[in-house]
């Protein structure tokens, strides 16, 4: 597996740590950069389903639903 831990993204998240996995995604915990207090859970879809449309359109009306 590889780990986004370390990591910034979008130039906003600090990739913390490795939460748990799911059968399509990874969830990390991030915190939002400059002040690092704020926590967040950043669910990464895994590469290998990353190009099957019907995974990235599930992926989506999930993310839609927390919105």
């Amino acid at each position: 597996m590889a780990t986004l831990v370390g990591r910034i993204l979008r130039g906003r998240y600090r990739v913390e740590r490795h939460l748990g996995e799911g059968g399509m995604s990874d969830v990390y915990m991030a915190k939002l950069l400059p002040q690092l207090t704020i926590p967040f859970a950043i669910k990464v879809l895994k590469p290998h389903y990353v190009h099957h449309t019907d995974f990235g359109r599930r992926f989506r009306s999930e993310a839609d639903l927390l919105i």
